[in-house]
């Protein structure tokens, strides 16, 4: 056996069965085994979470999953099937990414996996952008009427805009904080 098929057991034990004796068995092969491996600095980190507590809880009866890419290095989700194309980089941790060494995992399938950006954070974006295009768009007319009003109006959208731009983003950090702790 090589160390990708003990570690992919390994997890399945670990992550989908919660039987953490077992795996804990075959991680620790696989560094006595293979200590040079990609698989065998996998081991290390996936014993330490579980020695620290770090334990997702194993699959419910019934539970979907579905099969993911995840990054080796940090396990960030990169593709939701096989056919989606591997960047060269992870989004997450940035480093550079070798296909033939990405994890293949199963997560739950919820709806934060399904839909991954954050519909709330959306709105709030398009709403920034409307503030200000509508903002410079009365700010112009109302320069014919009363121009010492019309530049701090735009200016007060503009400003508002941003603010709603920061709001949107600071809701899409936290909602990808909420997924990577599921």
């Amino acid at each position: 056996m090589n160390p990708s098929d003990i570690y992919q057991k390994a997890y399945h034990l670990h992550y989908e069965e919660g039987d953490y004796k077992e795996a804990l068995k075959l991680y620790n092969q696989i560094i006595s085994e293979f200590p040079s491996s990609q698989e065998a600095t996998y081991s290390k980190s996936q014993i330490k979470n579980i020695e620290d507590g770090n334990i997702k809880a194993p699959k419910k009866q019934g539970e979907k999953t579905m099969k993911v890419k995840a990054c080796p290095y940090c396990e960030a989700i990169i593709t939701k099937n096989d056919s989606d194309q591997v960047p060269e980089f992870c989004p997450d941790c940035g480093k550079k990414i070798n296909p033939r060494e990405m994890l293949s995992l199963n997560i739950k399938e919820t709806a934060d996996y399904v839909n991954p950006s954050n519909t709330i954070a959306t709105i709030i974006k398009v709403l920034g952008w409307i503030t200000i295009i509508f903002g410079i768009i009365i700010g112009i007319l109302m320069t014919g009427s009363n121009t010492g009003i019309a530049l701090p109006y735009i200016i007060g959208c503009i400003i508002t805009g941003i603010f709603m731009f920061g709001f949107s983003e600071i809701i899409n950090l936290l909602h990808k904080i909420n997924i990577k702790l599921k």
